[in-house]
C-alpha cells in the first residue's frame, strides 16, 4: 500500500522545525573556552660514563628552568630517566613561552652530583658544544626532546668551574672510612680479548680481628669503582665468567686507588665443525641443509661448504663454498665459489693501521656491489659497532 502525505502536512512540519531552530533557550549557557593543551619537554642524555644501561634508575636530573621574564618556573626539580638507545627523562609540562634551562645536574641515589651540564662562560663550557643556558620556545602543544651535554664531576672538581655557585655540588669527597678500588673483568676466548663485559664478583675482606666480611655483586662492563672498608687489613676479589674463575688477594698496604686491577683468564675457542637444519614432514624430521667447516693447521678457518635439499635428489646437494683468504692473522677476503667452480662473489675487509678493527667492507654478489664503512665506539657498558652501507645497483 502506497503511503501519501499531503503538502499541508509538509508545510506544518517545516514551520514547527523552523520555530524550534530559531527559539532561544536561556537554560543552557554557551560552553566555556577549551583550555590550551600544555607543552611537553623532555631531556635527552646520550651517555653516563661509568654506568651501565641497567643503572638508569639510580640516576636523576636536578633541573631549573626560567621563562622569558627570568622567573624560575621550575626550580631544582628531581627528574627520573628511562633508557632505550639513550637516556630519556620524564616529561615536564610548560605553557606557551620562551625558556632557558639554567641548571642541569645528575645525582645518584645518595644525592651525590655525578655529572653536570656546564654553564657558559665557565671553564668547563668549552668542553661541550652547547653549554647552558639553552634557550627554547614552546607553543601550540609542542613536544620537545632537548639534548643536554654533560661532563663527569670528579672528586676535586669545584662547581665554579662548571658555572654554578660554590657549594652546589655538596661534599663530593669519598667518606674517610672507605677507599675506592678499580676492578675490571678481562677474558680471552681464542684470539678474541673481551675487556668490556659484566661478570660475577665476590668481594671478601677481613678486619683487624680476623672477622671476614663477604659481598656478592655483579660488576658492569669496563672499569668499576668499588668502595671497601678502609679499616680492614686484607681484601680478596673473586671473579667468574664463562666458566673461567680467577681471584686476587691483597693486603691493605698493597692496595693502590689509582691502579686498575683486572681479573680473568683465557680459554680455547671451540671450533664449529658441522651445522645442520631439518624440516618436520610426514611424521619425521628430514635433512634440509648443512654447512661443513674445515680449518687450517694453525686453527684458522679455511672454508665452509654448503649443502641444500633439492626436489630432484634424495640426498643433500653441494651448492657453493666460502673460501677464506688471510693477510697475516686477519681475514682479508671471503670468496664464494659455486658448485661448478665459478666464482660468484666475494667480501673484502680493510683494517685500521694496527690491524685490530675492520674499518670498511666491499661485497660483490654477481652484478650487485655493496660498500660499507665501519666505525667503533665505546659507550657505557658495551662496545658499539656502526656500519653505514652504500649500495651500487
Amino acid at each position: 500500500m502506497k503511503k501519501i502525505i499531503s503538502n499541508g502536512v509538509y508545510l506544518l512540519m517545516f514551520f514547527v522545525f523552523a520555530f524550534a531552530a530559531c527559539k532561544k533557550n536561556d537554560n543552557y549557557p554557551p560552553p566555556p573556552d577549551t583550555p590550551a593543551k600544555p607543552n611537553q619537554l623532555q631531556f635527552i642524555v646520550q651517555d653516563f660514563p661509568g654506568y651501565s644501561n641497567g643503572n638508569a634508575n639510580e640516576l636523576y636530573a636536578v633541573v631549573s628552568v626560567s621563562n622569558s621574564s627570568n622567573e624560575e618556573v621550575i626550580s631544582n626539580k628531581k627528574v627520573s630517566f628511562s633508557f632505550t638507545d639513550k637516556y630519556v627523562s620524564e616529561k615536564l609540562q610548560l605553557p606557551n613561552d620562551s625558556y632557558k634551562v639554567t641548571k642541569f645536574l645528575i645525582i645518584d641515589a645518595e644525592g651525590k652530583v655525578r655529572f653536570a651540564a656546564p654553564v657558559s662562560p665557565s671553564v668547563k663550557a668549552s668542553q661541550v658544544q652547547k653549554p647552558l643556558n639553552i634557550g627554547i620556545t614552546l607553543a601550540n602543544a609542542s613536544s620537545l626532546n632537548l639534548p643536554i651535554e654533560i661532563l663527569k664531576v670528579e672528586l676535586n672538581d669545584q662547581p665554579e668551574s662548571f658555572g654554578y655557585p660554590a657549594g652546589t655540588f655538596g661534599n663530593q669527597q669519598a667518606p674517610t672510612d672507605t677507599l675506592i678500588v678499580k676492578l675490571q673483568a678481562v677474558v680471552t676466548v681464542g684470539d678474541i680479548n673481551y675487556d668490556q663485559i659484566p661478570a660475577s664478583f665476590k668481594i671478601i675482606s677481613w678486619d683487624a680481628n680476623g672477622v671476614m666480611y663477604q659481598k656478592d655483586t655483579l660488576l658492569a662492563a669496563g672499569v668499576n669503582q668499588i668502595k671497601l672498608p678502609k679499616s680492614h687489613v686484607k681484601y680478596q676479589f673473586k671473579m667468574n665468567k664463562w666458566g673461567i674463575s680467577d681471584e686476587m688477594t691483597l693486603e691493605r698496604k698493597q692496595l693502590n686507588e689509582y691502579e686498575i686491577y683486572t681479573l680473568g683468564g683465557s680459554k680455547a675457542a671451540k671450533k664449529l665443525r658441522l651445522q645442520e637444519t631439518y624440516l618436520f614432514a610426514e611424521g619425521s624430521y628430514r635433512p634440509s641443509s648443512k654447512a661443513v667447516y674445515s680449518y687450517r693447521s694453525n686453527g684458522s678457518l679455511n672454508q665452509v661448504d654448503f649443502y641444500q635439499k633439492m626436489p630432484q635428489h634424495s640426498a643433500l646437494q653441494f651448492t657453493h663454498k666460502n673460501v677464506y683468504v688471510y693477510a697475516g692473522s686477519n681475514v682479508s677476503r671471503i670468496n664464494t665459489v659455486e658448485a661448478n667452480g665459478t666464482a660468484s662473489g666475494f667480501i673484502a675487509f680493510t683494517y685500521n693501521p694496527q690491524g685490530t678493527k675492520v674499518v670498511s667492507m666491499h661485497r660483490k654478489n654477481y652484478d650487485q656491489e655493496t660498500f660499507a664503512s665501519v666505525s667503533h665506539s665505546f659507550p657505557t657498558g658495551h662496545a658499539l659497532i656502526t656500519i653505514d652501507y652504500l649500495f651500487n645497483n
